[in-house]
């Protein structure tokens, strides 16, 4: 999702996109995420990247995961 918004920055200037929050896999709107990414974090698409709807609980699974947080 994020590559096509960056190679296809028209198409997607006007569109809203939406993530699931990954502790409870409700989905929400993607501009008030906090990703992290790396570690010992695995997806299937291979992009290896959560999102959090709190902030406080992305820095946690970030520090138990040894990954990082996404500034966005």
């Amino acid at each position: 999702m994020q590559d096509y918004s960056v190679s296809n920055t028209e198409a997607a200037k006007n569109a809203k996109t939406y993530v699931a929050d990954f502790p409870s896999g409700q989905f929400f709107d993607s501009s008030t995420a906090t990703f992290i990414s790396g570690g010992t974090i695995k997806s299937p698409m291979g992009g290896n990247i959560q999102a959090y709807k709190d902030k406080s609980a992305a820095e946690k699974a970030a520090a138990e995961l040894g990954a990082n947080v996404i500034a966005k």
